[in-house]
């Protein structure tokens, strides 16, 4: 699923967690840096309840009944069909690209209906593609974990901690509030094991580094804008500035 500030297109450029080391995200959203590497085992801790719900659900639910899952349809409220409500919130998020919460319809600029250009993009709309894309993957998921609360509840154990928080120049946009950056500062120098901490350009609550210039969409409707993102890591140098990173 797509989430606001996700990390999916930036995470080749981190460092890759070890075979079988357990990685950590403490603000969870779409874990992008545990679906692009891919590890055997994750733990997703979010504050965010649709998220954990639809983490959750694609977890235990089956390929069958992913697949099974109807169509939307334009005009369609996703409220209205007979699902769980954790596949609703997963639909809402497939429908509502780089959101912070789950939308109930197609948009117009999806539904090419009305003139919307990404129809088949396969990102903002749900349909059989959509289903299968999740389905053929569920199975690199199937040891990974899923707990509500505060990052703080994470336990302290070796692990690749993947710290990716509500950035602290843009907090408000996010459905969870966060403010205290000085206790989060002091969490990522005490874990055990390696943390990498990321932020946008301008934060100064760990001394971070440039890692490079991303191009990211935030919200409903194309809106591409390039972030340029720092990041902290406890036990090896930050990359260096490469002008070439521009993805």
């Amino acid at each position: 699923m797509s989430y606001f500030g996700g990390k999916w297109r930036a995470a080749r450029f981190y460092p890759p967690p070890a075979p079988g080391k357990l990685v950590i995200e403490p603000f969870a959203g779409s874990a992008g840096y545990s679906t692009w590497h891919e590890p055997e085992k994750a733990l997703l801790i979010e504050a965010f309840e649709p998220i954990v719900g639809v983490w959750s659900y694609l977890i235990q639910a089956s390929e069958r009944e992913i697949l099974a899952l109807p169509d939307l349809e334009p005009d369609q409220a996703i409220s209205d069909l007979t699902v769980p409500q954790e596949a609703r919130w997963l639909m809402g998020f497939w429908v509502h690209r780089g959101t912070t919460r789950p939308g109930n319809r197609i948009t117009s600029f999806a539904d090419i209906s009305k003139g919307g250009s990404w129809k088949h993009d396969g990102q903002v709309t749900w349909n059989a593609a959509a289903r299968e894309r999740i389905a053929e993957q569920q199975h690199k998921i199937r040891k990974w974990e899923v707990r509500l609360g505060s990052y703080e509840s994470a336990p302290d154990v070796d692990a690749i901690w993947f710290v990716d928080p509500p950035y602290q120049r843009v907090n408000r946009k996010y459905a969870v509030k966060f403010s205290d950056y000085k206790k989060l500062a002091e969490f990522c120098r005490v874990r055990t094991g390696q943390v990498i901490a990321c932020e946008q350009l301008g934060a100064d609550w760990l001394p971070f580094e440039p890692l490079g210039s991303f191009t990211s969409t935030w919200g409903s409707q194309k809106v591409s804008k390039r972030v340029d993102e720092v990041v902290w890591m406890n036990k090896m140098d930050a990359p260096d500035n490469n002008p070439e990173l521009t993805r």
